[in-house]
């Protein structure tokens, strides 16, 4: 990752059987330490995206977890007082930060890969993380 001033690292996730993509961008805001200004970018066809910032990254804290809610809406989790509701029509609604439920699907994680990429890794691929500790996966 390079520091202030180089183009940001996005991830995207396409929902499957629909025409929404999410994607978290990280734009780096210290010349040579990890940390990052986050945001969360929502696009579907033929609207204009939105777009809202989420909890900065000091340092270790990039993880942004996905869950498919029982209602069909995404719910998305991170580090810091908010999660964010994305409904069927690509809206984004900030709520108080809230804990998965047990009939929330999680469907995987924005964050940096073993090989040092960011990109979204689906929960076939990697178990769920915890959101309130700096990690790296090996």
């Amino acid at each position: 990752m390079s520091g202030c001033g180089a183009e940001p690292s996005v991830a995207q996730y396409s929902v499957p059987s629909g025409d929404v993509t999410l994607a978290v961008s990280l734009l780096s805001t210290h010349p040579f330490l990890a940390e990052f200004k986050r945001e969360l970018l929502v696009t579907r066809a033929n609207t204009p995206p939105t777009t809202t910032e989420l909890f900065p990254d000091t340092g270790g804290y990039a993880l942004v977890n996905l869950y498919r809610r029982s209602d069909g809406q995404l719910l998305v989790r991170t580090i810091g007082d908010d999660s964010y509701v994305v409904d069927p029509t690509g809206e984004i609604k900030t709520i108080p930060a809230i804990g998965a439920s047990s009939t929330d699907a999680y469907l995987g994680a924005f964050d940096w890969d073993a090989q040092k990429r960011w990109r979204f890794i689906p929960a076939s691929e990697a178990a769920e993380m915890p959101l309130d500790q700096p990690h790296t996966r090996r």
